[in-house]
């Protein structure tokens, strides 16, 4: 027997979730997009949020927005 996390489907959907936004709005970041998930009524937590964006790259440096 072999540990699965159940969490592995609500990160895809997540996961999906950020980065369609993050096409849309380039200099968003994790805190901002937990904001506007919050206020499409997906209720993720802000910890989860940050560590799938970080985990997927899609934070915004500061060299991105010159």
């Amino acid at each position: 027997l072999k540990y699965e996390s159940r969490l592995k489907s609500k990160d895809e959907k997540l996961l999906k979730l950020l980065k369609a936004r993050a096409r849309q709005k380039p200099r968003w970041g994790y805190r901002r997009m937990t904001e506007w998930l919050r206020k499409q009524g997906h209720p993720f937590n802000a910890k989860r949020v940050q560590r799938v964006w970080a985990s997927a790259g899609l934070s915004c440096s500061s060299s991105d927005l010159i």
